[in-house]
C-alpha cells in the first residue's frame, strides 16, 4: 500500500533516466517559467522536504523544513529527500 505521506506520483530518478535515454543527447532541457515562457535548467540538488505543507494552489505542495513559518513548525509533516531541478533565466 502506498505511503499517503510520500511524494506519491513523483517521477523517480530511474523513471527519468528511462525517459531521457531515448532522446537525442544534445537536446536542451528547459523548465516552465513562473507565469509563462520557459527557462534554462540551471542546477540539480537533493533536498529534504516537508510533505504536503501548502494547500494554496499558488504554492508548490512541499517545503524545506527550515523555510516553514513559525505556525507551520508547530505541525508535524512527513519528511522525504527529493531531487530538485531548478531553472532560471539565462541572460547570456
Amino acid at each position: 500500500m502506498p505511503n499517503p505521506h510520500s511524494l506519491k506520483g513523483a517521477c523517480t530518478v530511474a523513471e527519468l533516466i528511462k525517459k531521457l535515454a531515448g532522446l537525442p543527447q544534445d537536446l536542451p532541457v528547459v523548465l516552465e517559467g513562473y507565469e509563462g515562457g520557459y527557462n534554462h535548467c540551471l542546477s540539480f540538488e537533493t533536498l529534504e522536504l516537508a510533505l504536503n505543507v501548502y494547500a494554496e494552489d499558488y504554492y508548490g505542495n512541499h517545503e524545506q523544513p527550515e523555510l516553514l513559518s513559525e505556525k507551520q513548525k508547530t505541525q508535524e509533516y512527513a519528511l522525504q529527500n527529493a531531487l530538485v531541478i531548478r531553472g532560471g533565466r539565462n541572460n547570456a
